[in-house]
């Protein structure tokens, strides 16, 4: 056992010691780019993650918010934009012509979509104003009803009431 462990430690060093091998790992220069920002464009590549969604397939979430390994990348791909001198509304107008409206954290306030924001306040309305009217007209019905006229057995025990707190004060 012990001949195997060195023997395989061994050709580990013979293997390291080769010409040609480096060993050390090759990375895309763009991973981490957002290391290199300065504060001013740190806020510039939060307000342009803060607009838009990430694609990656959780459930919608900012790409500022979202922590998975595609957000990660989306972020340094617009940290690559922004140290490339790219203003953050071009660099989200870019990631949502190659994506899709659909990732737009809020939609646009135009054409169609204004409807999106429109709507809420048309529907609070009506429904209030049906409300107020539904509420009036049940109130004036109730102002208005007739009172029912008073039956001969009432009016005998209201009688019969009036006589005997008549006697009581007398007595």
């Amino acid at each position: 056992m012990a001949c195997a462990t060195a023997l395989l430690l061994a050709l580990c060093f013979v293997a390291r010691a080769q010409p040609g091998h480096d060993l050390t790992p090759v990375e895309d220069p763009s991973k981490h780019a957002h290391m290199q920002l300065t504060t001013d464009q740190r806020a510039e590549l939060k307000k342009a993650t803060r607009t838009v969604l990430c694609y990656c397939g959780c459930p919608p979430t900012l790409v500022d918010e979202c922590i998975c390994g595609t957000a990660r990348d989306i972020k340094d791909q617009m940290a690559v934009e922004l140290l490339a001198s790219t203003p953050p509304e071009e660099i989200a107008e870019a990631y949502v012509a190659q994506y899709g409206t659909q990732y737009l954290a809020a939609p646009p306030k135009e054409g169609f979509d204004l409807l999106i924001w429109i709507f809420p306040a048309i529907a609070f309305a009506g429904l209030s104003a049906l409300f107020w009217v539904l509420v009036s007209r049940l109130v004036h019905r109730r102002e208005h009803a007739p009172q029912p006229a008073p039956s001969q057995e009432l009016t005998e025990y209201q009688q019969q009431i009036e006589r005997e707190l008549s006697e009581r004060k007398n007595a």
